[in-house]
């Protein structure tokens, strides 16, 4: 076959090949829609040393002007939006985004532009003070370790923390709480702890609150020499069972309990009351869970559930009496005539 005879088949090799090349960028790599807005996180900077950032902004949306050409090569992660806070003010503002993208793209265009595009920042002035740490127990002191735990002696290094952050945020938290487990304590014993910062009600502080130290160390006071004695568990209780019932009995379980503490707050301590149970409305028999009311320095020598019995029954009805019989008058006589 001469040159001449070979020129059609190059070309129909030729045509076939773009086809199959055509075919492969179609269906391998399709055409991806254009992009119609571009979420970017705003940073800041320039915020003075004495002020915080309360409410940080939230990511601003952009929208692409112009031919999707241009915007082909462009992702989200060229594009920068920053805001100036070197002139903040307290409170709630509205600041201006200048938006950046990197790379060489002269036909770049978006909307909203600077200083249109805008978002929100709550700034507050930062301050600092000292709040005292408190020591919240959990558990009890194992009873044979024959020792008492004294709340007022124990203390912690150190006594006060510092805190910072928000002056708003800062003016609502109250102090410190650490945990100790009195179940881990042992004479002489003292126990690094971490913090919890609070406020009133004990509502934890927001997160915009920093503190220092990050942890103290608990010196719980330990005294020998606690007494143990027995007491009567005396429930309280409040309202009455439903119409046409009534109590019948309590059983309480046990009635007497071990109570330990230090002699002089034992000394006039021989009733242990509990808080008040509801008996309102009670139709049956029923079991409660008390609850011990002990004074300061005194605990359970054996921490064990008590419970009373409230036994309910139905009042009986009266018996039904018949009513006296009506007396009967006896038939009056006609008086007679006499005859003359």
């Amino acid at each position: 076959m001469n040159t001449i005879a070979r020129i059609p088949l190059v070309i129909i090799s030729f045509l076939l090949s773009v086809a199959l090349w055509l075919y492969v960028q179609v269906t391998e790599f399709p055409d991806k829609p254009p992009q119609t807005s571009y979420t970017v996180p705003v940073q800041v900077f320039g915020l003075p040393d004495k002020m915080q950032i309360v409410v940080p902004p939230d990511p601003v949306k952009i929208f692409p002007v112009g031919s999707p050409d241009d915007w082909d090569r462009v992702t989200e992660d060229d594009i920068t939006a920053r805001v100036n806070l070197r002139n903040a003010q307290t409170g709630e503002q509205n600041y201006p985004v200048q938006i950046s993208i990197a790379g060489d793209h002269p036909g770049i265009r978006w909307e909203p532009k600077w200083p249109d595009l805008t978002v929100r920042i709550v700034v507050d002035n930062r301050t600092h003070k000292e709040i005292p740490v408190r020591v919240q127990v959990s558990h009890e002191l194992p009873p044979n370790l024959g020792y008492w735990y004294l709340p007022d002696s124990t203390f912690t290094e150190p006594a006060t923390i510092t805190i910072s952050g928000p002056e708003a945020d800062v003016k609502r938290v109250k102090y410190a709480r650490t945990v100790l487990d009195l179940e881990q304590v042992t004479p002489g014993g003292a126990y690094t702890r971490t913090l919890e910062l609070l406020e009133d009600g004990d509502r934890p502080a927001p997160s915009t609150v920093t503190y220092s130290p990050k942890t103290v160390l608990v010196r719980p006071a330990l005294a020998v020499g606690s007494e143990v004695r027995d007491v009567l568990v005396q429930p309280h209780y409040k309202g009455q069972p439903a119409p046409g019932y009534m109590v019948k009995s309590f059983e309480v379980n046990p009635n007497m309990v071990e109570v330990r503490g230090r002699p002089e707050a034992l000394a006039a301590f021989s009733i242990l009351p509990t808080k008040e149970i509801d008996l309102g409305g009670l139709k049956a028999t029923e079991s409660f869970l008390l609850t011990p009311e002990l004074p300061q320095d005194v605990v359970l020598a054996s921490p064990q559930p008590i419970t009373v019995k409230v036994v309910v029954e139905a009042v009986a009805p009266p018996a039904a009496t018949k009513p006296p019989p009506t007396p009967v008058e006896p038939p009056k006589r006609k008086p007679r005539r006499r005859k003359s």
